[in-house]
């Protein structure tokens, strides 16, 4: 230091005062850096109590919305859900207790999940046809018939059997028989398309998860095949197209219920073609062409190509239900199409 004139003297101070003050805001904000860190991992008790009331709430709020909309069927689901029988959720939609206690029971997803179920607005009518048929039992309905095989012989009556003209009316196939007649309700057949592809685990316009949507969207629509007013064939899809289920009877609509309202999404790409393409398939195995098909999904699929689509479908219609932005491709080849 004896060597150096005090201008250099002097610029070496002012380097090591810089240096230390870098030091020192680096340092600061280190320490900063880690207090944030620390309190997002490491909420204070206060915080977490606050966290659990305001849960405590939206699950309340739930829980009232389900029980002012929901059918009987729901009800019954929920009470399922909660643990609870169904006689406890019978006209008690205004009891408060009753709702901080589904709040306790349930988690926020079980109960978002039925709220959109009992609350949907789906535009997708399912159509009945009612004709006559005939009965192989006695019924009210009736009409004359002419006897066509031997085996209606025991269906005469005793005047029949007595009159002396029946072995000429046998011979001439003019026997007159009572038909009994019975109306027969055929309900209208779908083919529901879930998407559970990782998409489906993003926020939807509804602000839930798209797939607790999709969720509640489904099993709206399976409790109608549960009351008997439709028939559904059901597949999970991404990008592959899963196992078949099939809801055509109550109790196959309730399994097939039970395992939609417990499903996620499976973390795959997605294939909307392909989900139509074997549709189709099994919608024309089945031989019933009346079938229509419903896609529950984001729509989120580059490849969609509105000709490849038509020629898929034929004649078959689509309703489409889509959780995401328009999709341009399916709204102009659906039938039906509403966001949810």
């Amino acid at each position: 230091m004896e060597n150096l004139d005090p201008l250099q003297i002097a610029l070496i101070v002012t380097l090591l005062l810089l240096l230390l003050t870098w030091l020192y805001l680096l340092l600061r904000q280190l320490l900063e850096k880690m207090r944030e860190n620390s309190e997002t991992e490491t909420p204070s008790i206060s915080q977490a109590a606050a966290g659990e009331k305001d849960e405590q709430k939206a699950k309340e709020k739930l829980a009232r919305a389900i029980l002012k909309k929901a059918d009987p069927f729901l009800l019954q689901q929920l009470a399922k859900m909660a643990g609870m029988s169904h006689e406890d959720l019978k006209d008690r939609s205004q009891d408060e207790e009753l709702v901080k206690e589904l709040a306790r029971q349930m988690d926020i997803e079980d109960l978002s999940m039925l709220k959109v179920a009992s609350t949907a607005d789906i535009p997708v009518t399912a159509k009945t046809t009612t004709f006559e048929q005939k009965a192989i039992y006695p019924t009210d309905h009736t009409d004359v018939g002419r006897m066509q095989e031997m085996d209606q012989f025991a269906g005469l009556s005793p005047e029949q059997l007595a009159d002396p003209m029946l072995p000429y009316q046998i011979a001439t196939g003019d026997v007159p028989i009572i038909e009994h007649y019975e109306k027969v309700t055929q309900v209208a057949l779908f083919y529901m398309l879930v998407d559970v592809s990782q998409s489906m685990a993003e926020g939807g316009s509804s602000g839930l998860p798209k797939y607790i949507t999709a969720r509640g969207v489904a099993c709206h629509l399976l409790s109608k095949a549960i009351e008997g007013k439709a028939k559904y064939f059901l597949r999970f899809f991404d990008g592959s197209v899963h196992e078949k289920k099939s809801a055509l009877t109550a109790a196959e609509a309730q399994r097939v219920f039970n395992l939609v309202a417990r499903s996620g999404y499976s973390g795959g790409g997605t294939n909307i073609s392909h989900a139509i393409e074997i549709a189709v398939r099994d919608i024309k195995k089945e031989g019933n062409i009346e079938a229509e098909i419903i896609l529950i999904s984001d729509g989120e699929d580059s490849s969609l190509d509105e000709d490849t689509l038509r020629s898929l479908l034929g004649n078959i219609k689509l309703h489409v239900i889509v959780l995401g932005p328009d999709n341009t491709v399916l709204r102009q080849v659906a039938t039906s199409y509403r966001s949810a």
